[in-house]
Parts: structure tokens; C-alpha cells; sequence
């Protein structure tokens, strides 16, 4: 009799997982997508005070430092908003030429260079005539970027209408096939992020602080974000 009964319990519980089964396996995935675009809010630029001299290492040391420190005390002054300044490089050695199949000393050089970072995007025309009336020879290019706090905000923003985008498409799937959207499983996320834009600028020796003061009006661009949900929802 016990025997029997066993039986037929487990009889009744095989019958019944396929359809427990099926109830598991009710689901939907989806994709849902967003794109925004962010306007760089801070510009980066570099340059190098660059001195040689043709025996006096210290000679060529002094006449950098002197350079960039007066090119550093007057970007201060200039009170950018939100501005950053760092020292990029501080290079000091020999220089040599090949001559009659040998090395041959032609006197010693030094490098400092100056980073300079603000949201101020349209006083940099500002920095580089600062630059020029030093006789700054190397200017680098204009680095237009989006700060940290912005980037994030909008990574934030975006990653939640990607997931709306992801819910929307799964219940407009599961009223199509007469069914009612469950809880979320599982999700994943993935996205694209554009590079920093770069201008370049490139500047003569010779050229005077009042031409480089006449900078262009500055267009920042824009930088393209997408961001790609997949999600899968029960359904009921």
C-alpha cells in the first residue's frame, strides 16, 4: 500500500514539472538603447619652454626656468575659472650630431612644459598670447574635454533611459503575445564613448602676443555617447 502510494505521488509530481517548467521559462529579451551628445565643458593646453645652450648646461636650465615660471605667474593672474596648471615635463640633457661618422656635442638643452586646464574655453586664446610674449617656441594642441562630474551625471542619465527603453520594447512584446511583463532577471549594460576632441594649433616663432590674442571664436563640438541595455523579463 505504501509502495502504491509513493508511486503514485511521484507520478502526479513528473506530470506536473513540465508545466512548472514552462512557467519558469516564460520570458522576454530585449535591447534597450540610448544616445545623448555632451558639449566639452573645459579646455586643456600644453606647452614647453624649451632653451639650449652650446657649453653651459646650467646656462640653458636658467633660461627655461625663467620662461616658463614667468609664463606660469602670469596665467595665474589671468584667475581662469576652475583652472588647473601642471608642470607636463622637466627635461634636461646633451645634444648630439653625427658628424664624420661620430657622435659630436653640440651643447646642452632643457624642456619644462606647462599644462593649463580651465572651463573657461575662450580665454585660451588669453594663455597663448601669454605664451607668445615669452617666447614660448613649442605650443601644443587645444584639447577640448568633458570634466568628470559632467561626464558622469550624463553616463547616469543615460544608462536610465536605456533601461526604460529596454522596459518599454518588453511590454509592448508581451501585451503583442497576450501576456503580462514580470519582474527583471537579469540585465546587462555596455556602451560607447567618444574620444576627447582635439584642435590643433600651430604657431610661428616669430609670431607677436597681439596676433595670437586674436584667437577664432571657439566651437566646442560634441561628443557622442550610446549606451546598450539587454535585459530579460518574466512574464506572467
Amino acid at each position: 500500500m505504501k509502495k502504491t502510494f509513493a508511486l503514485a505521488v511521484a507520478v502526479v509530481f513528473l506530470a506536473a514539472m513540465p508545466s512548472v517548467a514552462a512557467e519558469i521559462n516564460r520570458s522576454v529579451t530585449v535591447n534597450g538603447v540610448c544616445h545623448k551628445e555632451i558639449v566639452p565643458d573645459r579646455a586643456s593646453l600644453n606647452m614647453v619652454s624649451f632653451a639650449k645652450h652650446p657649453t653651459d648646461v646650467k646656462a640653458a636650465v636658467n633660461s627655461a626656468v625663467k620662461a616658463y615660471e614667468a609664463v606660469r605667474a602670469q596665467v595665474l593672474r589671468l584667475k581662469l575659472k576652475d583652472g588647473e596648471l601642471t608642470t607636463s615635463e622637466y627635461n634636461i640633457g646633451p645634444v648630439y650630431e653625427w658628424a664624420d661618422n661620430r657622435q659630436v656635442l653640440r651643447g646642452y638643452q632643457a624642456r619644462i612644459g606647462l599644462e593649463v586646464e580651465t572651463s573657461e574655453i575662450e580665454r585660451m586664446g588669453e594663455v597663448m598670447a601669454i605664451a607668445a610674449d615669452n617666447n614660448i617656441k613649442e605650443i601644443g594642441a587645444w584639447i577640448l574635454i568633458v570634466s568628470q562630474k559632467k561626464r558622469q551625471q550624463v553616463l547616469q542619465e543615460c544608462l536610465a533611459e536605456a533601461v526604460m527603453d529596454a522596459k518599454f520594447n518588453a511590454e509592448k512584446m508581451a501585451a503583442a503575445a497576450g501576456a503580462k511583463l514580470g519582474h527583471v532577471i537579469n540585465m546587462t549594460q555596455d556602451g560607447n564613448y567618444a574620444q576627447p576632441v582635439m584642435m590643433k594649433h600651430s604657431f610661428a616663432r616669430e609670431m607677436t602676443a597681439d596676433a595670437a590674442a586674436q584667437a577664432p571664436s571657439i566651437e566646442a563640438g560634441k561628443e557622442q555617447i550610446t549606451i546598450n541595455v539587454r535585459a530579460n523579463f518574466g512574464l506572467e
